[in-house]
């Protein structure tokens, strides 16, 4: 499927690379253009396409799926269709599968095992309450992200492909290790199937290995029908007998003795987790129908009283409505009483407290409790209640229900830390900002490539995942190490241009005044010569453009003998050096008038005839 990298789906998914294929498919991760976000694509695999029952089971448990928002469930985003294939746009999990992490680590702790089961729990629970089974419950479905989070995949996807795929040889079939007794005799699936394929997750990350294996599927699936499940402690002797009792009746191929709903199995997690849990050993599958059993006060059931030949009432028929009236009126005035004077409680304080501990508490005081809402929050640990309604220590009465707002934990910032590096401070804040972060500690530093203000290094560095709200510390750069100004007074213009290059400075306004120095001599300069300076600032110049201008009249006599004619040359020696002002064949004898302009203090005039200096004037001649 590498053919795929590169193109775009749905003219919106941009395919960056294969990341993982299963019996299902293949997984690429993509770039949402439209949305600018990292995303992940899975692809089905082409025999599906062809069953008209299938697409239609396909997109109706994919948007089944995508009304699912929870913070341990991949969310659904989109589902289309890619020369004939069908796709589905997930969330993108920056992480490993359960699995990899089983491979590399089992048998997996204790502590590690339940904070993982716990999370998995509140997933299923949560899609339970919606309506929906996820049916291939196992540790390729299940996510693991950098920070632990765990995320359950393909919610509802298994029963849109149940019906197709157990004719298709290593789809569905290929999770046989995970399935229920009731999924291997082809029977009714429903939630407490997924708790069967928990408690197989569950037995394999405390051992290892999977309950039962064998040489094909079938096999396989009928080991999970017909034999008993191996004890944990005799292949983990870590695990407690608590959480071996638990995994037993979780694995129970008696459906109603398996344990309710996933949120019983989370109280019993959570108890085991904080030590609160019985350590009573419950071999095979002889266990009372709660793993951790609160006892109750034994009653013995009275016999009923036999039956007598009673008498024949000697009342009226009258008196006897008449009574009957009257019980009814005061069985009703009872119940009205009843109803109103309903008793009451104090409502306790259950911020802070794990939702499960939370509802334990509320059902103390005679209260009901309800998750209306999952919120970030930067403190409150993921699954903890950040706050209550009715608040704490307000009296109502019995059976009222108190609202939580559970926490997600702190969010954490899609495709981690921007790169900042190489930007202006300013962009760089911005860029923070927008992404939920802010700006930590500024340090200022000389680099000799980095110009001033902009950013050499950032921490954490880009790409890193942290919450909202992370502090991320720049080194801002003070440009190069500062050096002296040398004296360029005195120079010749283009000889100090080629300097200024050279230092990595800038040439900035050039003014020219008029004086007896040399045209194009440097004659002051800003900053002044051994101020310090840095690459990338920038040096004024002020260069002569010769002295005054001045003219004089002077007389040319050409030399008598020799040829009648001769070439006479005139030629002017001044602060703007030599110059020819006159070049022309004149008689022998002959004297003529010039017009010498100049600048400077003095020049001289030289005159040549045919070659040879045959005169010279001094200007001025006062």
């Amino acid at each position: 499927m590498s053919d795929l990298v590169g193109k775009i789906l749905g003219n919106r998914y941009e395919i960056l690379a294969e990341i993982g294929s299963g019996g299902m498919g293949h997984v690429f991760r993509a770039q949402d253009t439209f949305l600018n976000r990292r995303v992940a694509v899975k692809l089905l695999r082409t025999q599906f396409a062809g069953d008209g029952d299938f697409v239609r089971r396909f997109r109706r448990e994919a948007q089944a799926a995508a009304s699912l928002s929870h913070p341990n469930i991949v969310a659904i985003y989109d589902v289309g269709e890619h020369n004939g294939s069908y796709y589905i746009v997930m969330e993108h999990v920056d992480g490993e599968t359960l699995k990899d992490k089983i491979k590399r680590d089992a048998p997996i702790s204790v502590d590690e095992t339940i904070r993982i089961g716990i999370q998995i729990c509140d997933a299923l629970e949560h899609a339970h309450q919606n309506g929906i089974v996820h049916r291939d419950i196992k540790p390729h479905n299940i996510l693991v992200t950098r920070s632990g989070r765990v995320k359950v995949a393909d919610f509802g996807i298994a029963r849109a492909v149940s019906g197709t795929t157990l004719v298709h040889t290593g789809t569905i079939v290929g999770s046989a290790h995970y399935f229920s007794p009731e999924q291997a005799r082809g029977g009714v699936v429903d939630e407490k199937s997924d708790l069967y394929s928990l408690g197989v997750v569950l037995f394999e990350m405390l051992t290892g290995r999977v309950p039962f294996d064998g040489d094909s599927p079938i096999s396989v699936a009928v080991k999970h029908v017909q034999e008993d499940v191996p004890l944990l402690q005799t292949l983990n002797p870590a695990v407690p007998v608590s959480l071996q009792a638990l995994v037993q009746r979780l694995l129970a191929k008696d459906t109603a003795r398996r344990y309710p709903s996933a949120a019983d199995v989370m109280v019993d997690l959570v108890r085991l987790r904080e030590g609160t849990a019985d350590n009573g050993l419950y071999p095979g599958e002889d266990f009372p129908t709660q793993v951790f059993p609160t006892p109750v006060s034994p009653q013995k059931e009275e016999p009923a009283p036999p039956k007598q030949n009673r008498p024949r009432s000697w009342l009226p028929r009258g008196v006897l409505i008449a009574l009957v009236v009257l019980g009814v009126v005061a069985t009703s005035a009872w119940g009205l009483y009843s109803w109103l004077n309903v008793p009451v409680t104090e409502v306790p304080d259950v911020v802070g407290e794990h939702v499960v501990n939370a509802q334990q508490i509320l059902r103390q005081h005679g209260l009901r409790s309800e998750s209306v809402a999952h919120e970030y929050h930067p403190e409150i640990p993921v699954n903890h209640v950040i706050r209550q309604n009715p608040p704490a220590d307000e009296v109502v009465k019995e059976g009222r229900r108190v609202e939580l707002v559970v926490s997600d934990g702190p969010k954490w910032v899609e495709n981690g830390v921007p790169k900042v590096t190489g930007e202006h401070l300013q962009v760089a804040t911005i860029k923070l900002e927008a992404a939920g972060l802010q700006v930590g500690a500024v340090e200022r530093e000389h680099h000799a490539e980095v110009p001033v203000d902009y950013v050499i290094s950032q921490n954490p560095r880009a790409g890193t995942s942290v919450t909202e709200g992370t502090s991320i510390d720049l080194v801002i750069s003070k440009g190069s190490q500062p050096f002296e100004l040398p004296n360029f007074i005195g120079e010749n213009y283009d000889l100090v241009r080629i300097r200024l290059t050279q230092l990595g400075l800038k040439e900035g306004r050039l003014d020219r005044v008029q004086n007896d120095w040399r045209p194009g001599t440097v004659v002051n300069q800003t900053p002044a010569p051994g101020t310090p300076v840095q690459k990338g600032d920038t040096v004024n110049l002020v260069i002569s453009g010769g002295g005054v201008a001045r003219s004089d009249k002077i007389q040319v006599m050409v030399p008598k003998g020799g040829a009648e004619t001769k070439l006479i040359r005139v030629v002017v020696d001044d602060a703007n050096g030599q110059r020819v002002i006159h070049e022309a064949d004149h008689a022998a004898g002959e004297k003529f008038e010039l017009t010498v302009s100049w600048t400077g203090n003095q020049a001289r005039v030289l005159v040549y005839s045919n070659g040879v200096k045959v005169g010279e004037e001094v200007l001025p001649t006062d």
